[in-house]
């Protein structure tokens, strides 16, 4: 049908090219929103690993605030009742995050979290039947039943929390590495403090340690130390954050600090039944420490947090790019099937027309003016010319005959 329509020919290019357009935009749109999609993903799934992660800390902070309190002379009935609130608080809010988000055992993560929970809660009767105690008569150390129901719950938060980061660590590398940086920084964490709380006893009583609870001392340090080295591995590229570098070396620093002073402490120790220091200036020493490490978690979530929401920023602005693409290519291609018609396919059959006209010695019916001073209205003047000059011939032609 092209051999016989030159304006056909150009509709059916102008459609292709819209085909062609439609499709390159459709492409960068499905692409835009694949990533918009992924980047919700990432970004939601980064917020509730920061929920969690915010959790676990109040839940474990119980411990040391418990411990001050079994030493503290004063009333801790108000404290006591603003942690307990502080903590529900904070596993609520853990809860609801779990309930909204798809990872697998999500059923079976949180009946055994339920389940802990509720053994916690009941085990916080030895905390206040340990309080109740007159102040001379108290065990300075925890309740250890209490104190690994703490750690259970903390045991099935982590747990979920490792689901959460396994859940964008393919989709993200940069959300992985934060990931992976909060998980070092919350075993280092755990495993600092743990030598803190295992040797708070021998602190306070002077003795020397045994030799099983000296190997336990060296294998928790060896740990956070490892821990320390695989962030230093993995922050080990030029472009690294200069938040996650800082954090890192500013708390390595302080804890080599810290644990130098736990060493010399304990060295000291020499069984002679006088407390090399007292549990509350003990616990305050490693205060810094442990508010550092934890700022390597928050630092490294944040960065998470932010790179997630960028992405997302990225991804709706290809999409809104490619969706007013896709807009304007479709007024494109339809503008120009109408200029065509309109300025080459209208002009053509009115040539024809004329043409037709001249053909059959019509000259009577003038040709149309033209619109536009293209070459079809140059044409259209031609026809118009020769369409006058054909009338005139005509008229001299009968005039010579009537003489």
């Amino acid at each position: 049908m092209f051999r016989t329509s030159i304006s056909r020919l150009l509709i059916a290019l102008q459609v292709l090219l819209l085909l062609s357009l439609l499709t390159a935009t459709g492409i960068l749109a499905i692409g835009g929103l694949s990533d918009y999609r992924t980047s919700l993903s990432i970004l939601d799934a980064t917020q509730t690993d920061r929920v969690l992660f915010k959790t676990i800390i109040t839940i474990r902070s119980q411990q040391s605030r418990v411990q001050g309190m079994l030493i503290s002379a004063d009333d801790t009935s108000a404290p006591l009742q603003k942690l307990r609130a502080d903590v529900d608080a904070a596993y609520q809010e853990a809860v609801a995050r779990i309930a909204d988000i798809d990872i697998p055992d999500r059923d079976k993560l949180s009946a055994d979290l339920a389940a802990r929970w509720q053994e916690m809660k009941q085990k916080n009767s030895m905390v206040d039947q340990a309080l109740a105690q007159p102040l001379a008569q108290r065990d300075q150390n925890m309740p250890e039943e209490w104190r690994n129901s703490v750690n259970a719950v903390n045991d099935v938060l982590s747990a979920v929390s490792v689901e959460v980061g396994n859940q964008v660590r393919l989709q993200d590398a940069f959300v992985a590495e934060m990931v992976q940086i909060r998980r070092a920084a919350w075993l280092i964490r755990d495993r600092f403090g743990t030598q803190i709380a295992i040797l708070r006893g021998n602190v306070i009583s002077g003795k020397r340690l045994s030799p099983e609870l000296n190997a336990n001392w060296h294998e928790l340090i060896g740990a956070y130390h490892a821990a320390f080295k695989l962030i230093a591995e993995v922050i080990n590229r030029v472009d690294e954050p200069a938040a996650i570098t800082g954090a890192v070396k500013s708390t390595q620093d302080l804890t080599d600090s810290e644990q130098g002073k736990l060493n010399s402490l304990i060295a000291g120790l020499s069984d002679n039944g006088q407390a090399a220091m007292e549990s509350k200036d003990f616990n305050a020493l490693f205060s810094d420490g442990f508010t550092s490490i934890l700022n390597i978690g928050y630092v490294a979530l944040d960065q998470a947090v932010a790179h997630a929401d960028e992405r997302r920023s990225h991804a709706l602005t290809v999409v809104i790019g490619s969706l007013i693409g896709l807009v304007l290519a479709i007024l494109l291609a339809v503008w120009a099937i109408l200029a065509v018609r309109r300025r080459f396919s209208a002009p053509s059959r009115i040539l024809m027309n004329a043409v037709a006209q001249l053909t059959q010695r019509n000259f009577n019916e003038p040709v149309p003016a033209p619109r536009h001073p293209d070459e079809l209205g140059q044409l259209s003047l031609a026809l118009e010319s020769l369409r006058n000059s054909a009338l005139e011939a005509e008229r001299l032609q009968a005039e010579a005959a009537a003489r």
